[in-house]
């Protein structure tokens, strides 16, 4: 896979820069082989929130605890497509972004795939390619694609996964006045995320990953429903793989209730490869100066803590080159609270190691709820400037979506501003 990805990355970065050179020969022929695009923000947040808490946009963020932060939301993308015949295409994405400490330059690469659409009906891709399974999934790095600063996070920051290796199939056809897609993917994929408890870094590896969808697009609205299942492991740090030794050596106790309590742990924490299933109803309208999103999610693993289930509905207007919106938002983890074991009687480092698994997984849990209110300004036909201020609602025991977060209930907000372009 490590080797894969390299030739992954050179090529993208080849068809890129090759785009970027030729671009001047091309820019100004009536039908360009090459096309090069890109786009960009520039923002800052101003988190208020308890001591040490720190907001990220999702949980592939690196978490720094501070109130006032420049690249929350600052990313830069290059996308660069050649067309080799009518039929077929290459296709390249680089985003640069904040990530995670230990990114692999690849991962910058977020799109490397061969288009070949044998009817004007049919399109097959092959390579790295977006995984289809959101409502904003081509696009939720493309601010000026959306009236917002980001996504809703209730719903997107718990599923950073941008990319997957594979191949899809879609297929538009005509129905009366509407317009339909019915589309199949599989592939495999990896998505690094960290915990609001710690620093550390769990990897989790998405094999066999397989799925379908369908939407339907007419006068405006479109509604769309998603399927998609995987098998899932999970891999972190060398402290993670000792915990599980500890565990193991409680689950061998004599002593059953014990026994069942380091089961219970290890279960819970998900560590095991398991199979993963997500289901997704959205819509989105788009008619007469009105602006209305909405999108339900559901994430169910049969252990670990990344079952949950997350909402959004989100109503904006457009009056001349402003937009006004406002927008709600829910997410609910599915796991109840770990209580702490108490294994005193084994020594005072295997009680260490048991209290920190059960505030690791209760650390993951995340149950909360947003309201935010924003305005737009399209001052260029490729610039908008936007400003967004969010309310929080953690429960207690539901911080999971933030970093280094305590186990209070507490009421944060969010100020930005960002300045959204492409060129």
């Amino acid at each position: 896979m490590n080797s894969l990805l390299r030739v992954l990355s050179l090529l993208g970065c080849l068809v890129t820069f090759s785009a970027l050179a030729q671009q001047a020969q091309t820019e100004d022929e009536p039908e360009a082989r090459l096309r090069l695009n890109g786009f960009g923000t520039l923002g800052v947040t101003d988190t208020r929130a308890p001591e040490g808490w720190y907001f990220r946009r999702d949980a592939a963020q690196y978490p720094v605890s501070k109130s006032i932060a420049f690249d929350t939301d600052a990313r830069l993308g290059i996308q660069a497509h050649y067309n080799l015949s009518a039929q077929l295409s290459l296709t390249s994405q680089l985003v640069f972004k904040r990530r995670l400490s230990g990114s692999k330059p690849s991962e910058n690469l977020e799109w490397l795939f061969a288009s070949y659409k044998p009817t004007g009906d049919v399109t097959v891709r092959v390579g790295r390619t977006s995984p289809d399974i959101f409502l904003l999934s081509d696009y939720r790095n493309v601010g000026v694609a959306y009236p917002w600063v980001r996504p809703n996070v209730d719903l997107y920051a718990a599923l950073p996964l941008y990319t997957i290796d594979g191949a899809d199939a879609s297929y538009m056809l005509n129905l009366g006045d509407a317009r339909w897609r019915i589309k199949g993917f599989f592939g495999s994929a990896d998505a690094r995320a960290t915990l609001a408890t710690s620093a550390d870094q769990f990897i989790f590896k998405l094999r066999s990953a397989g799925g379908a969808l369908i939407t339907r697009e007419h006068d405006g609205l479109l509604l769309r429903a998603t399927l998609a299942g995987a098998r899932m492991s999970v891999s972190g740090s060398p402290q993670v793989s000792q915990a599980l030794s500890v565990l193991h050596l409680v689950e061998s106790q004599p002593d059953p209730i014990l026994a069942a309590q380091a089961r219970s742990l290890e279960a819970n924490w998900g560590n095991q490869t398991d199979t993963a299933v997500f289901t997704e109803f959205g819509l989105s309208y788009d008619r007469d100066d009105w602006l209305i999103s909405a999108e339900y999610g559901q994430v169910y693993v049969p252990t670990g803590t990344r079952s949950a289930k997350s909402a959004y509905a989100s109503v904006g207007r457009r009056v001349g080159d402003y937009t006004f919106f406002t927008m709600v938002g829910r997410t609910l983890s599915k796991l109840g609270v770990q209580p702490t074991p108490d294994w005193s009687s084994l020594g005072s480092d295997i009680q260490a190691v048991g209290a920190a698994v059960a505030y690791s997984i209760n650390g993951a849990r995340s149950r909360q709820s947003s309201l935010s209110i924003g305005a737009r300004w399209d001052f260029h036909p490729q610039a908008a400037l936007k400003i967004q201020w969010d309310h929080f609602w953690v429960s207690d025991v539901g911080a999971g979506l933030w970093v280094g977060t305590t186990y209070q209930a507490a009421q944060p907000h969010v100020l930005s501003a960002t300045l959204d372009f492409t060129f």
